[in-house]
């Protein structure tokens, strides 16, 4: 490596024969039989001497070199919950980049905000899409604040998915003093603690989240704790 560099060649890399100007021993058939460690090269037009030439960098590509940590890191965050799809037409390609961007560019400014509640990406535009749809929902609601539930399907097994009912953080976690307790017209399993093994069953149930909860420890540790 160090001949290259003495003969100012900083850079190698690989090319079909087919290519046009390619020297003769490139576009040959025959394969070149080097030791490791050897190496070939050919320069056309060009007499090296060794001399090294002072070539001042275009702004641009020093403004791009200096920026494209910050682009690498909007499009890993962009394409992460990408929101565009598939179609023939060409103008909804610009318009789901543009949703995506403003929805990528929020999120990196929420998280600059030390306020705020950290939220993942996906948590986020979970938040953001709840905010913007509401409280609509075109099936029946089964009981009071069930909108606010997120299903999540885990696998038990190979062939079994078990539904896992969640509190979405910004709801579990905001205003704690909006989450009263209230009665239930009959005793339904706890949230927290009540298992397959253990059955815990209240008549208590929290007026925001709409789950039923037992009333200690269960109100005051399931508001408390994040979920794992």
């Amino acid at each position: 490596m160090k001949s290259l560099f003495d003969n100012c060649i900083y850079a190698s890399g690989t090319v079909r024969r087919q290519r046009a100007d390619l020297p003769k021993i490139v576009k040959s058939k025959k394969k070149l039989k080097l030791k490791k460690g050897e190496h070939k090269w050919r320069v056309k037009g060009l007499k090296t001497d060794g001399t090294k030439t002072d070539v001042g960098c275009p702004a641009v590509v020093k403004q791009y070199t200096k920026r494209m940590g910050g682009v690498d890191h909007f499009d890993h965050i962009k394409g992460t919950y990408s929101v565009g799809r598939r179609s023939r037409r060409w103008w909804l390609r610009i318009f789901y980049f543009l949703l995506d961007a403003c929805i990528t560019n929020a999120f990196i400014l929420y998280s600059k905000n030390s306020n705020s509640t950290k939220l993942s990406n996906l948590e986020f535009r979970i938040a953001l899409a709840r905010g913007l749809i509401g409280g609509f929902s075109s099936r029946k609601r089964r009981s009071e604040g069930v909108n606010y539930i997120v299903r999540k399907k885990v696998a038990v097994s190979d062939n079994y998915q078990k539904s896992v009912h969640m509190i979405a953080p910004e709801i579990r976690f905001s205003n704690v003093g909006e989450h009263m307790p209230v009665d239930l017209p009959s005793y339904q399993r706890c949230r927290h603690c009540s298992t397959k093994i253990k059955d815990k069953r209240s008549k208590i149930m929290c007026c925001k989240c709409g789950v039923p909860l037992c009333i200690t420890p269960c109100f005051l540790n399931f508001h408390r704790q994040a979920p794992a």
